[in-house]
């Protein structure tokens, strides 16, 4: 005979307020397994240590099932179980009670692992949205991702107090952060990669500024190469930079591609051959105008390079 004990419908059609195939619950005079042995109630302990291998009820009406055996229930709570306790699990293996599922509060499922709590699951009221893990194929990676009847859907993750949230990967791995199918940023071993044009924007300081900190007002804003040929000054190289103007004799106007917010921004120059002297001379929150000179302070062509700091 097949060890499944499939409930059969008279045993499903018995209202619950009256009786239930239910087991260890506070109302277990109720329980269609756990009955008081009189009438129906005994017959049915013969009945299913008849027919059912693998399901056996003894003398104080409490079923066992058998590592033969399985029951199949249908229906909407047809067996019912104590809310256990992280010592004693409600649903655990033979001779293992400490190790299982309990259920700690309302809408509350346990896991628990030698009496220690694994993790715990709760619901929110009109929950929708939910995580799920999925394995992974050959060199594929485990998937953990938000699902729902959101369109969009976000993950947070919570420390407790002061606590750290670390990302530890071994020698030779990688942390990658990607948005809308696209690699951004990468770090492994020896480096911080940003993909593409994304940027990475300090916060502007506080109070005393930390030590070696990055912040917006100690990054350099732009900066230029400019060289001369045949009197005519060109960007070599630079940053921010995007055209320059020749004014005349040892002038020069560089126009910046962003704009600083305001003209208060910090300009320092110098010349590549000795004795020259680069000074900023007109500014606007989007050019700046620089003279070279020579020891003489006569206006001279000649090779510079400047940088800027300040607000943007």
């Amino acid at each position: 005979m097949a060890n499944t004990f499939t409930s059969p419908n008279w045993i499903k059609s018995v209202p619950h307020a009256s009786a239930e195939l239910q087991v260890g619950d506070a109302d277990a005079a109720t329980d269609v397994i756990n009955r008081p042995t009189k009438g129906l109630w005994a017959n049915l302990r013969r009945i299913v240590n008849s027919l059912f291998d693998g399901v056996t009820v003894d003398a104080t009406d409490q079923a066992t099932v058998s590592s033969l055996g399985n029951i199949n229930l249908s229906g909407n709570k047809l067996l019912g179980l104590g809310a256990g306790t992280v010592g004693a699990a409600s649903i655990s293996p033979t001779g293992d009670d400490n190790t299982g599922v309990f259920f700690s509060a309302a809408d509350v499922v346990d896991i628990t692992g030698g009496g220690v709590r694994l993790a715990t699951f709760a619901t929110v009221a009109l929950g929708v949205n939910y995580l799920r893990v999925r394995p992974s194929a050959t060199t594929s990676p485990v998937l953990i991702d938000a699902q729902g009847n959101d369109v969009n859907i976000g993950v947070n993750i919570s420390t407790k107090g002061n606590g750290t949230l670390s990302l530890l990967v071994p020698s030779g791995g990688a942390v990658q952060v990607t948005t809308n199918g696209v690699a951004r940023t990468t770090t492994n071993d020896t480096a911080f990669t940003a993909e593409g044009s994304i940027p990475i924007v300090p916060a502007a300081v506080s109070g005393t500024p930390a030590q070696h900190g990055l912040f917006r007002e100690n990054v350099v804003k732009g900066w230029a190469k400019v060289q001369y040929s045949a009197g005519v000054p060109s960007i070599a190289d630079g940053f921010n930079a995007l055209s320059i103007t020749d004014d005349g004799t040892g002038l020069f106007t560089i126009t910046w591609d962003r704009d600083f917010a305001n003209t208060t921004f910090a300009a320092v120059g110098s010349g590549v051959t000795a004795g020259h002297i680069v000074a900023m001379v007109a500014i606007t929150v989007g050019v700046s105008q620089f003279q070279v000179s020579d020891a003489a302070a006569a206006a001279i062509d000649g090779n510079a390079s400047v940088i800027l700091m300040g607000d943007q």
